[in-house]
C-alpha cells in the first residue's frame, strides 16, 4: 500500500486465508509482486535500495501527472541488497501461497530508464557491461534482473512466472528475450497484435486490453 494509505499491510495469516477461501472456491490465488517498477513502498521502507537521483528525477520530470505519478520510480537493479531482499519476499510470498499458489506474478512493467540514468553508479555500471547507457542497454539491465532476481527466485520455488509486457515489441522484447522459462505467462495490456504474437510463438497469455 502506499499513498495516504501506507499503513495498510497484507500479514501472513491474511494471505493464508485468502488462499484458503479462494480453495474452497476453486479459485486459484495469485500474487504480484511489481519490480523493478512500481516500488515506492520499498523507497519509503528502505531508501537505500533506491537510484539516488530517482526521487529529483521524478519530482522535477513531470512525467505522469496522475495518481500512479509517485509510483513510476524502480528499484537499483545492481543494489546487492535490493537484489537479496526482493529474492527474499518473492520466496516468502511462494512459501505463504503453498501448493495452491501455482503461478506468481513478477511484474516488469513501466520502467522509466531515466529514474535508473539519474544515478552515476548506475550509468557506471552499464557503460561498463553493455557499453553505452542507450535505452537497449538499459533494457538488458532489467532483463539481467528478471533473469537472475525475480524470475530466478519463482523457478527456485517451483513456480510458474507470470508478467506483465515492458513495451509493444511482444517475442524478443530486449527487456526478457531468453531470460525466462517456456512456460512463462504474459500478460499482454499494451496492444493486441503482441498477443497474437506471443501465442503464435508457443507461449501462454493473458489479454487484459483494454484492461
Amino acid at each position: 500500500a502506499w499513498g495516504q494509505y501506507m499503513k495498510n499491510v497484507y500479514t501472513k495469516e491474511d494471505i493464508q486465508n485468502v488462499v484458503a477461501y479462494g480453495k474452497n472456491r476453486y479459485v486459484k490465488i495469485m500474487i504480484e509482486i511489481d519490480t523493478p517498477a512500481h516500488t515506492l513502498s520499498i523507497a519509503r521502507s528502505h531508501p537505500e535500495m533506491m537510484p539516488d537521483g530517482c526521487f529529483e528525477w521524478m519530482a522535477n520530470s513531470q512525467y505522469k501527472i496522475d495518481v500512479d505519478s509517485d509510483d513510476c520510480m524502480a528499484i537499483d537493479p545492481t543494489n546487492d541488497a535490493a537484489r537479496t531482499m526482493v529474492a527474499n519476499l518473492l520466496q516468502e510470498v511462494a512459501e505463504l501461497v503453498g501448493e495452491e499458489g501455482t503461478h506468481i506474478h513478477i511484474g516488469g512493467d513501466e520502467v522509466k530508464f531515466d529514474c535508473w540514468r539519474a544515478s552515476e553508479a548506475i550509468n557506471n555500471i552499464v557503460t561498463k557491461r553493455y557499453g553505452n547507457t542507450s535505452d537497449a542497454s538499459f533494457s538488458m539491465l532489467q532483463a539481467e534482473w528478471t533473469a537472475n532476481v525475480t524470475g530466478k527466485a519463482i523457478i527456485d520455488a517451483k513456480k510458474k512466472v507470470v508478467l506483465w509486457q515492458p513495451t509493444t515489441l511482444g517475442p524478443g522484447d530486449p527487456a526478457w528475450d531468453g531470460k525466462l522459462p517456456k512456460d512463462a505467462v504474459y500478460m499482454v495490456w499494451l496492444n493486441e497484435e503482441s498477443a497474437a504474437a506471443y501465442a503464435n510463438s508457443g507461449s501462454d497469455v493473458i489479454v487484459t486490453t483494454p484492461y
